[in-house]
């Protein structure tokens, strides 16, 4: 609607575009509410002075503001607002990146790849939760980077495994360095604070000394603040107390060695019950930085920037775009059921692992026009290596038992037999010719020759071209196979032509 509300620019009222903190101001401020309030704020005596000559201003609290109530007209009640209030501190966060309780592995180290800002992750009732743009989320806007995807925190856990079974040794000194730069700020900070403390507790000590005989108000003023900065004192060194204490950072070479080895025991207690959620995102940004994503219809780009070492890239699809997946193992010749190992075991080119089921495929590839494959490569590879072998005058017993010596595993896992070869050689389309065309055609090969009786069994044992007993070749039962093929043909040309009497066999000549 390109509604624009009142705001504040320096002591003028302009009207800017709506944003999240300035209908947070509709709601809450007590002018909206009718009540006029002035104190807000009151100088500090004896603080710093400004470039202006006025001292630095404070907050008031807000029991100690003077209101004065039905002012002006107001949009709202006090009760009306007062409820708005309570809504607003029951859902306060201090910190919306830190680790929240909830399943959202990546939550508050996203940053969007479009505009800058981090992505927001939202709860909803069916305990599915969604990644979308802050800056845009503001302005009730359409959010440039916005997701579904439950494999996107899988991946980032895979990589995050990866780094853990084999912890790098240097970027466990870099966060040791680190966490002592920190400690040495802590404790210098502290240290200031003291000596700030003892200085405002000496000066008054003095002044309240030098006024206990002469001036009286003067010297109750200044035991006034000498009770203040004794008061202060306490509670600061209470404060300090009161935290825990951060762990020495003395570790050794051989104490950063056991952090490795305990690091690399992460991955098998990841998924213990009594792993938190919290826990486990507070151990994910012990590592990562933050993660740069960039997300479309059917895809995810994303960047990990790890708190040492070079960034990971890495993509995976979404939605629709899974099917290029499947596409993939279709075109490399895999089966359904091998598809499906595939893409569980995450052996796909960008490494996503996917898990569904088998009647899932069949659709995905009937929607993708694509007709099942029933055998796989591997599969295909024997049954041409199979026809080779055949047509090279092997027969399937012969194969069968060369199938079984090389090793090659079978669709059922058992042993090659000649009915199982003929069956691998009929599924890719050969035609596996027949004991008898085998023998007719280097019967007549070998008879163009010239070779007689003898010579054609020495050859046939040579070729391997096997009997119809399995056993060798000898002149006697090479004659006999040329005159029982030779009978053979003239009863099937006589039942094609009723009638004409058979021709005389062609028999080779005997061996002289």
């Amino acid at each position: 609607a390109r509604i624009q509300i009142p705001a504040r620019q320096g002591k003028r009222l302009c009207f800017k575009k709506p944003t999240l903190d300035r209908v947070k101001t509709i709601l809450t401020h007590p002018a909206y509410a009718g009540v006029y309030v002035y104190g807000r704020t009151q100088s500090q005596p004896g603080g710093p002075v400004q470039p202006t000559g006025q001292t630095k201003r404070g907050r008031v609290p807000e029991n100690r503001w003077i209101k004065i109530p039905n002012h002006h007209p107001a949009y709202l009640t006090p009760e009306q607002q007062e409820e708005i209030k309570s809504v607003f501190s029951k859902t306060h966060f201090e910190r919306r990146d830190r680790a929240g309780r909830g399943p959202a592995l990546t939550q508050g180290l996203l940053r969007c790849a479009v505009c800058g800002e981090r992505l927001a992750v939202c709860y909803h009732r069916n305990k599915s939760y969604s990644y979308g743009c802050w800056k845009a989320l503001k302005h009730a806007e359409r959010p440039c980077t916005w997701f579904v995807s439950y494999d996107f925190d899988q991946y980032v856990l895979r990589e995050l495994f990866k780094v853990l079974k084999a912890p790098p040794l240097e970027m466990l000194k870099s966060a040791l360095e680190a966490s002592k730069r920190r400690e040495q700020t802590r404790l210098s900070w502290i240290e200031s604070e003291r000596e700030r403390l003892r200085r405002e507790e000496r000066r008054a000590r003095e002044r309240a000394d030098m006024t206990r005989d002469s001036l009286r108000r003067v010297h109750l003023d200044a035991l006034a603040k000498l009770e203040k900065a004794l008061e202060e004192k306490e509670q600061f060194e209470q404060k300090i107390a009161s935290e825990p204490s951060a762990p020495t950072s003395d570790e050794s070479e051989q104490q950063l060695e056991e952090l490795c080895r305990l690091a690399s025991e992460v991955p098998t207690l990841w998924h213990h019950p009594a792993f938190t959620n919290q826990e486990r995102k507070e151990i994910l940004r012990c590592v990562i930085d933050h993660i740069v994503v960039a997300a479309t219809k059917d895809r995810i780009d994303a960047t990990i920037f790890w708190k040492t070492g070079e960034p990971t890239p890495f993509s995976i699809w979404r939605g629709l775009g899974r099917y290029n997946l499947i596409r993939e193992f279709y075109q490399q010749k895999l089966t359904v059921p091998e598809i499906k190992e595939h893409l569980a075991a995450g052996k796909t080119s960008n490494g996503q692992v996917l898990n569904i089921t088998e009647g899932s495929i069949y659709v995905i590839l009937h929607k993708l026009g694509l007709t099942p494959n029933r055998l796989s490569a591997t599969y295909l590879e024997l049954g041409q290596r199979a026809a080779e072998l055949h047509a090279k005058g092997r027969s399937l017993e012969w194969i069968a038992q060369y199938f079984n010596e090389q090793g090659f595993p079978s669709a059922s896992g058992k042993a090659w037999t000649r009915n199982m070869v003929f069956g691998l050689h009929r599924a890719i389309g050969g035609k596996t010719e027949l004991l008898e065309d085998i023998h007719r055609s280097a019967i007549a090969e070998a008879l163009a020759r010239g070779l007689d009786c003898r010579q054609m069994a020495d050859e046939f044992n040579q070729r391997n071209i096997a009997r119809m007993s399995r056993r060798p070749w000898t002149e006697r039962n090479m004659r006999k196979r040329c005159f029982d093929l030779d009978q053979l043909e003239r009863k099937r040309a006589q039942k094609r032509s009723t009638g004409t009497e058979p021709s005389e066999p062609v028999v080779p000549p005997r061996t002289v």
